[in-house]
């Protein structure tokens, strides 16, 4: 097959005849036992995946189980033969986890119900994982999301200025998300464009104020319903228990006011029906209100939920009384949450992601810890392609740390000590830093130097690295050295931090067209050592690749071409009396060779 291989390499770089085109010229060379090579994701049958990578000359592998249907087929005598050939061959295995989304949000909305069934698929593939690698600490690769929109889409313009653009948010009560974009000019007013998280503030207040406006309505309603039923005075309770029996009814003071008996009997039963929808909007209200509160507020609301707790819980809405009573509630209640700080009906779906997503990765840290002790998986957070929910260094730093700080709060729950637990969860939570994802930001107006800074960020948490190369502007995956990935830059930074950190080539779209592992390609770019730490001098990038110098001119006049043409390859073709046969009378019988 046609490759850039058989290319004719020219004349070596006269300064430094071991440049290579590919070569990344890092400040550090890395042995080829760092570089893993990631198994086929498509096929169940992973234990010939793992020897099929093992025959490339590759120590680490990483056995991918990134779709749940493929991983739930793979049988459970091959992980544990999987370890047995892991052994044999002296290799190290890490693991990609199935593709999930940790926050639970789905396309109908976000419900715990569907967080917790995430959890118990990432921890079914923690159990099958550990059979993999039972004696140590195998890392499993989880993406922070998969699925959920980019809460912020923050964009860098050619002066350099940085602009959030829209936010993605989440009504938690509905679990229903939706997007909001900066405002637009506002020209009666004359005010300027509010920034989107000023809009989003905005949006909450109006809503807020809408909802109350909306129970106030509904519960004057109520209240003019009950004026002609409140001229009975005392005689109201027995009005009322007379028209729910359906016996006539006859009252000198309506008739003196000139209201029928059947005008209360319907204003009766309307202002019960419209009762009950008040309460249940301004119930709704409450609630919202209560979350959100301070403690002030929140003691306001207790104090008004006591004073009114008795007939609220025994309220009839059969008893005239107590439909009165319950008007006269909620309009103290309405004005009550008018007087509190706007709860948010909207949040933004950063926040609310980091803690849902922290509370599954956080439960699976400490229920792996439980069951298998020191033994426990690392759990290392992927980010996602730039794009995608918390793709940044930024949102991965912040989600390892809520993450680690909810394990502690369990752990130490659970008997652990504070110290011990703070060991664990650095331990067990950490990050998995794909280069090729965050180089997408591009797309957005970043540039390298943004690249730096969110590897600098991220750098304290990593413990694992997937290379893929791209040009930053759509998920592609090719050996490092043949997009724009800022390599050199990006590693030096965390050689820096641990150098012996597992870097997993990821190229799934350099396989498919060219049918073969980029392992030697790979070595090449980072300038291994051929013959590993023993042969130092010798590069993968400065040795001859089979097949270059493709362009082949003869040997001269030393051994002219022509003279093979004539007699033959192996000389055959000469008369007898110089060594050589001649031509059609090579058998014993002499007869032609034809």
């Amino acid at each position: 097959m046609t490759n850039y291989h058989n290319f004719y390499p020219g004349a070596d770089y006269g300064l430094d005849p071991k440049k290579d085109d590919s070569h990344i010229d890092l400040d550090y060379k890395f042995p080829a036992s760092q570089f893993a090579l990631p198994t086929d994701p498509r096929t169940a049958n992973q234990l010939k995946a793992v020897s099929d990578k093992l025959r490339t000359g590759a120590k680490t592998i990483e056995v991918s189980g990134i779709t749940p249907q493929v991983l739930e087929s793979i049988p459970e005598q091959h992980l544990k033969e999987i370890n047995r050939l892991n052994k044999l061959a002296g290799a190290e295995l890490t693991f990609h986890g199935p593709l999930l989304e940790p926050t639970g949000l789905t396309n109908e909305g976000w419900s715990e119900a569907s967080r917790n069934q995430v959890e118990k698929q990432m921890w079914s593939a923690i159990e099958r994982g550990q059979k993999m690698d039972p004696e140590g600490n195998l890392i499993i690769t989880f993406h922070s999301s998969n699925g959920l929109p980019d809460p912020e889409t923050i964009t860098k313009d050619e002066t350099g200025k940085i602009e959030t653009k829209s936010l993605v948010v989440i009504n938690e009560r509905t679990g229903n998300i939706t997007n909001i974009k900066k405002a637009k000019s506002d020209f009666l007013s004359g005010k300027p464009n509010a920034d989107v998280y000023q809009h989003l503030k905005n949006i909450n207040d109006e809503q807020w104020r809408g909802n109350l406006s909306n129970i106030s309505i509904t519960n004057h309603r109520s209240f003019e319903a009950l004026n002609s039923i409140k001229k009975l005075g005392k005689g109201a309770a027995e009005f009322s228990k007379k028209e729910a029996a359906g016996e006539q009814i006859i009252s000198p003071e309506l008739e003196s006011e000139g209201i029928t008996s059947k005008e209360v009997s319907s204003d009766m039963d309307y202002a019960k029906i419209i009762m009950g929808d008040s309460y249940s909007q301004f119930k709704e209200a409450f609630n919202q209100a209560h979350e959100t509160a301070n403690d002030e507020e929140k003691r306001k609301l207790d104090d008004f939920k006591k004073k009114h707790s008795a007939e609220i819980e025994n309220y009839d809405v059969n008893k005239i009384d107590d439909v009165i009573k319950l008007n006269e509630t909620v309009s103290e209640g309405v004005k009550l949450l008018g007087e509190i700080d706007t709860p948010e009906s909207f949040k933004p779906l950063k926040k609310f992601a980091i803690d849902k997503a922290s509370d599954t990765f956080s439960n699976l840290a400490l229920q792996s810890f439980k069951k298998f002790k020191e033994n426990a998986p690392i759990i290392s957070i992927e980010n996602p392609p730039a794009g995608s929910g918390l793709s940044s260094g930024d949102d991965l730093k912040e989600l390892v740390k809520e993450s680690r700080k909810k394990f502690v709060k369990s752990a130490v729950k659970s008997g652990m000590s504070e110290s011990q637990a703070e060991k664990q969860a650095e331990k067990l939570i950490g990050v998995t830093w794909d280069v090729g994802h965050i180089n997408m930001i591009r797309k957005y107006g970043f540039d390298k130097n943004d690249l730096i800074k969110q590897t600098e960020k991220i750098a304290p948490f990593i413990k694992h690295i997937h290379l893929s190369d791209n040009f930053g502007l759509d998920h592609t995956e090719l050996p490092m050295g043949m997009g724009n990935v800022p390599t050199k830059e990006l590693l030096n930074i965390l050689q820096k931090r641990n150098k012996k950190l597992k870097k997993v080539v990821e190229t799934g779209t350099w396989f498919e067209p060219f049918q073969t592992t980029p392992f030697r390609e790979t070595l090449q770019a980072f300038g291994s050592s051929l013959g590993g730490e023993t042969m130092a001098g010798t590069y993968w990038n400065s040795a001859p690749s089979p097949g270059s110098g493709g362009y082949f001119s003869g040997y001269g006049t030393m051994l002219p071409e022509q003279h093979f043409d004539t007699y033959g390859a192996g000389f055959s073709n000469l008369p007898t009396e110089l060594g050589g046969q001649i031509a059609g009378k090579s058998r014993f019988s002499g007869a032609p060779i034809e």
